[in-house]
């Protein structure tokens, strides 16, 4: 697909992380894993706002990357994994000209994510900025969610940051009174396990953190919902990992595989409750 050049390939270190890390793309076998889920994914910005920390995006030798190509892709590799596991998908924004998975060649920065439209199921109304614009998503969105009556529900939204250089790996936000949800915490550990926990040069820093002001947490009512900075734009390792196939289809695998030990770790409490009665 076209789009800008301005980067040769991906940097060794790199290839080697995503090829020593300890991820996978098979699901579980595990029989007791919750199969009746819907996902609600949020892929961050899109229409006017091409995300990164002014909406035009973040900016890289002179040249604007837009950051909601990156954060839809995820989603899109996330949304075939969990298809995979017999998930249901309900996206907060769709792109209804090029809603593919896109398999880049090395350099080839993606385009922005201009068509996106509300998932509303009528009238395809484009997407804008702001709270009112965060609020239709999430109407749209939990809308179709909750007519899957029954269903256990996961609420993702993903974004990439901009910060300090020094800084590099995943950080999750939560609403109010969910930093220790179980969810939260074995997604978090998924991060971790796969050398993405969140640091300053070499040192851990505090992963999950409460964020009441971001309207997707604080006006949502999906249990569990999280808002996921994937990486830091401005670290060389995250930024080579979110412009390449590989580094994003290994975010889709962490997220996908965090949810289902999420559901396989309930299942064996429930297990263990039968037992004892």
């Amino acid at each position: 697909m076209a789009g800008w050049k301005l980067w040769t390939g991906i940097p060794i270190f790199v290839l080697v992380f995503i090829a020593t890390s300890s991820w996978g793309a098979s699901p579980s076998k595990n029989a007791s894993a919750e199969t009746n889920v819907v996902l609600i994914l949020d892929p961050g910005h899109g229409g006017k706002d091409r995300g990164g920390y002014d909406g035009r995006g973040f900016k890289l030798d002179g040249a604007r990357i837009p950051e909601d190509a990156y954060t839809y892709d995820i989603a899109k590799r996330v949304e075939r994994l969990a298809v995979l596991r017999g998930w249901k998908v309900v996206f907060t924004a769709i792109d209804g000209e090029n809603d593919a998975v896109i398999d880049n060649e090395s350099g080839e920065i993606l385009p922005p994510k201009k068509k996106l439209v509300y998932n509303s199921g009528k009238r395809k109304a484009a997407v804008f900025a702001g709270r009112d614009g965060l609020l239709k998503r999430l109407e749209a969105a939990e809308k179709i969610a909750a007519g899957n009556k029954g269903a256990e529900k996961n609420f993702i939204s993903l974004h990439f940051d901009h910060a300090n250089s020094f800084l590099h790996g995943a950080q999750i936000f939560t609403a109010e009174g969910m930093a220790r949800h179980p969810f939260v915490k074995i997604l978090a550990e998924e991060f971790r396990k796969n050398g993405l926990g969140l640091k300053f040069g070499p040192i851990p820093r505090q992963m999950v953190n409460q964020r009441n002001e971001l309207v997707v947490l604080a006006e949502g009512t999906i249990t569990p919902r999280v808002l996921v900075e994937l990486g830091n734009f401005q670290n060389e390792r995250d930024r080579a990992l979110m412009f390449s196939k590989e580094g994003r289809e290994k975010y889709a695998e962490i997220i996908a595989g965090g949810i289902e030990k999420y559901f396989e770790s309930r299942a064996k409490i429930a297990s263990g409750k039968k037992t004892k009665d």
